[in-house]
């Protein structure tokens, strides 16, 4: 398979897995509608004064909305960043002083958008200092931020034509200069040991040199990689994530190197580096905004089931334990529904998107959800479906999970802040404080322009805004 579609294979979007006012009342409301202007909703939606009180210490947002970057630090200064190109994917450093994001050239005026390379920027939280990195002539596939540390904590990686090799870079934000840290013929993809000295990297060998999947932890000293995992006769390996401790890996398994049967789901795999056992947790689609670590590190929330189709019954959140990979469903709600977007809140409850579901075996969009133009997976059925979802709560301990009524009917995508809970609803970024009952929009036009539009109903909303504190 060819890097292109592995690329399509592995995800609908790109990969990033994301001012100045004072805090004052009326300058906070000021705030707000600039960060609604040019997004398609009136400055009239603004967030009001009543801000000034709920969001300072909330920490950092990005929005990427209309081709362009909103900020939102955590007095509640606020700040834009314009630019050539398209804007997306926005992430946090981990001290949550820079944010780095894709800037994509923009389709010419009355064109379908087509595929062009994305180039790495990074900005500090306050937008000042935005710069990309001097890489020539690629296409950025992936970016990371390590842990906060000293020297070099953004790896990205640069796939070049015709043949799609690829470098893996690791950069500084403070200068536009990365280096070269490994290349490959076939890269898969890569991840920060939660230390932040290594690199976990995942990539198939070329069939003349064996055709195997590899997957190697790569100190940044420059001693020499350790193959921790392989797969043979054009299998690769999808890394999800290390363990927060640091002791072992996620990742989900495709032994036959097809991306068509990994879009109907993959083994998602835990390997403990100490024994090298690699354990099954459950079958799962590729969407690393499906998994969520519990605060303590000890469970992993997944979306268990598979079939493309976003909607298809069976799929679920389960909580899985770490490293005895054991797993239980979470409640749902009775009825034909399925639960997506797992995340967690500071105290250990989880947050989780109920949507409706198929009938089992059912081809099309679930009861009540209009077809638009008779595809399924119009821009019509797909937002009808958005627009139907709710978000619940579990708490610790808890059998039953409580619907969040205050969210509204549409909520998903939750993000919990330590004063409340950031979702989207309705295309908009919205803000609940704790215990409140009025949201408070933050910004609107998510997902548009979308080059990606949705695949089989999927959207990463994830790809549209970054939190951090």
């Amino acid at each position: 398979m060819d890097e292109q579609n592995l690329r399509s294979a592995r995800s609908a979007s790109p990969t990033g897995k994301h001012r100045r006012w004072s805090v004052a009342s009326v300058a906070l409301a000021l705030a707000a509608a600039v960060l609604l202007q040019g997004t398609g909703y009136p400055a009239a939606a603004a967030v009001t004064g009543s801000t000034a009180s709920v969001w300072p210490g909330n920490g950092e947002v990005a929005v990427a909305s209309g081709g362009q970057l909103y900020l939102l630090d955590n007095a509640g200064t606020a700040s834009s960043l314009g630019g050539p190109g398209v804007v997306s994917a926005p992430s946090w450093s981990a001290d949550g002083k820079w944010v780095a994001f894709l800037r994509t050239p923009a389709a010419p005026a009355g064109k379908p958008w087509t595929s062009e390379n994305s180039v790495l920027w990074v900005a500090r939280a306050n937008g000042t200092d935005a710069h990309p990195f001097s890489v020539a002539n690629g296409d950025v596939t992936q970016f990371e931020w390590g842990p906060a540390r000293a020297g070099e904590n953004l790896a990205f990686s640069v796939s070049y034509p015709p043949q799609y090799t690829s470098r893996v870079f690791l950069a500084t934000p403070v200068t536009t200069h990365a280096r070269t840290f490994a290349s490959f013929d076939e890269l898969i993809g890569f991840s920060w040991s939660p230390g932040g000295n290594s690199l976990a990297i995942s990539y198939r060998t070329s069939p003349g040199a064996g055709f195997e999947g590899v997957l190697e932890i790569s100190p940044l000293s420059g001693a020499s990689p350790r193959t921790i995992y392989t797969l043979s006769q054009g299998g690769y390996v999808e890394l999800a994530s290390w363990w927060p401790n640091g002791d072992g890996i996620i990742f989900w398994s495709d032994p036959a190197g097809s991306a068509s049967i990994a879009a109907d789901g993959l083994s998602l795999e835990s390997l403990d580096l100490a024994t090298g056992k690699a354990t099954n947790m459950a079958t799962t689609l590729t969407y690393t905004n499906w998994l969520a670590w519990s605060p303590d590190g000890r469970t992993l929330a997944v979306v268990d089931g598979g079939n493309r189709s976003i909607w298809a019954s069976g799929k679920h959140v389960e909580l899985c334990a770490v490293p005895a990979a054991a797993c239980h469903a979470a409640p749902l709600p009775a009825g034909p529904v399925i639960s997506l977007e797992p995340a967690w809140t500071a105290g250990g409850s989880l947050l989780f998107v109920v949507a409706p579901g198929t009938k089992a075996g059912a081809f099309g969009p679930p009861p009540d959800v209009p077809v638009g133009a008779g595809d399924p997976y119009s821009s019509k059925t797909v937002t009808a479906w958005y627009g139907a979802q709710r978000v619940y709560s579990l708490g610790t301990g808890s059998g039953k999970a409580t619907l969040l009524a205050a969210t509204g009917v549409g909520a998903h995508t939750p993000t919990a802040t330590p004063r409340g809970l950031l979702y989207v609803r309705g295309e908009r970024l919205w803000y609940l404080p704790t215990g409140g009952s009025a949201p408070l929009a933050i910004a609107g036009g998510l997902q548009s322009p979308s080059p990606y539009g949705n695949y089989y109903g999927y959207i990463d909303w994830s790809e549209d805004y970054a939190w951090h504190k």
